[in-house]
């Protein structure tokens, strides 16, 4: 039977998954009404990538999160091959 992978990154991102979704919303509405006053100011665009911005703020290391879902999934495969 494979051992299941520590995932830190993963267990810290669902714990905060509520917040994580409340900044996105936010950010998104931010970029919205800097879109609309750009258009009207002809100021510079407020370029944020929402996830990414998140993740960050949140102390989450996008790499290891992304190394802690690659090793979930090679779990998995090797459960499903588990006779």
């Amino acid at each position: 039977m494979p051992t299941k992978p520590s995932t830190p990154e993963c267990d810290q991102l669902r714990l905060m998954d509520k917040q994580r979704r409340t900044l996105i919303q936010f950010i998104e509405w931010l970029q919205e009404k800097w879109r609309l006053r750009q258009e009207e100011d002809r100021t510079d665009v407020l370029d944020l990538h929402s996830e990414i911005t998140v993740l960050e703020f949140l102390g989450i290391d996008r790499d290891k999160l992304e190394e802690e879902r690659t090793a979930l999934l090679e779990y998995q495969r090797e459960l499903n091959e588990v006779p």
